[in-house]
């Protein structure tokens, strides 16, 4: 078909790191002429161009980079743009791209049903614990530990206040700002990887909220978007800040009901 050739062809011009021509693929998207299982979505054509996944700065132009879409973040840009940079001169195929990306991740973390080592998620930045990367220095390698718990710090905290807002992308196409959200889905499922098993209620209640994740972030959603117009997944994208506050709120008062409960349980000293 049209799309499976143009993918085709987006594939090639990624082998010739032709940066030039990202309009052009991206009106390629906008108007669904892509297959997106051959080429994957324009946030990842960006990253791999080198467009995306560093902080552009703002710019009225057409032609501007991938940048994030504004946010409340403690942290500020200077920790997002450092993280991008580490993460992009370390990274392998399965790591962690971007810092939407980690945003994601960590938004699983605060959501888990249970606490998750810090350990078990810092090698997940990487894929595993055998994809760690050689430091050039013990001083980066600090430098990215600190930085990664300020960052999730700041998700957790933003879940907290009920101010958390994910950090997408946005992209700017003929004069027409669009939300790319790829990135942060994939982080998520990431980090919903390191979940473990759950109850039949819950995960009715995580399992609806991951069909819309994985529109975004999986080779089965990226067929169902070629079938959506630009209205339908505007939609679906905006399920997405809403329904992963209720889903923190709703772990969150199971760990204080299961607390309290062992709080009622434990005998004070008058009842020995």
């Amino acid at each position: 078909s049209s799309t499976s050739l143009n993918g085709f062809l987006v594939g090639k011009l990624l082998d010739l790191e032709a940066a030039e021509l990202i309009d052009d693929i991206r009106r390629l998207f906008e108007t669904s002429s892509v297959e997106r299982t051959c080429a994957g979505g324009v946030e990842k054509i960006e990253i791999e161009l080198g467009l995306c996944g560093k902080h552009a700065p703002g710019g009225s132009g057409d032609t501007g980079a991938c940048r994030y879409a504004a946010r409340a973040i403690a942290a500020g840009d200077e920790l997002i743009a450092k993280v991008d940079d580490y993460l992009h001169r370390y990274g392998k195929d399965d790591s962690v791209k971007n810092a939407g990306e980690l945003d994601g991740l960590f938004a699983a973390l605060a959501c888990a049903p249970a606490l998750i080592r810090t350990s078990l998620w810092m090698s997940a930045i990487w894929g595993d614990k055998d994809s760690a990367p050689v430091w050039q220095s013990r001083d980066e390698a600090k430098e990215f530990k600190q930085i990664v718990k300020v960052l999730h710090n700041a998700v957790v905290a933003g879940f907290g206040k009920n101010e958390y807002l994910p950090l997408f992308h946005e992209s700017k196409v003929a004069g027409k700002t669009h939300t790319v959200v790829d990135a942060w889905c994939a982080g998520f499922l990431r980090g919903a990887a390191l979940w473990g098993l759950l109850s039949g209620a819950d995960r009715l209640i995580v399992e609806k909220f991951l069909a819309t994740v994985r529109l975004f972030a999986t080779a089965e959603g990226f067929e169902k978007l070629r079938s959506m117009d630009g209205g339908a997944i505007a939609r679906e994208q905006a399920k997405i800040e809403p329904v992963v506050n209720d889903l923190y709120r709703h772990f969150r008062k199971q760990g204080k009901q299961y607390y309290d409960s062992l709080v009622n349980k434990t005998p004070s000293k008058h009842q020995v």
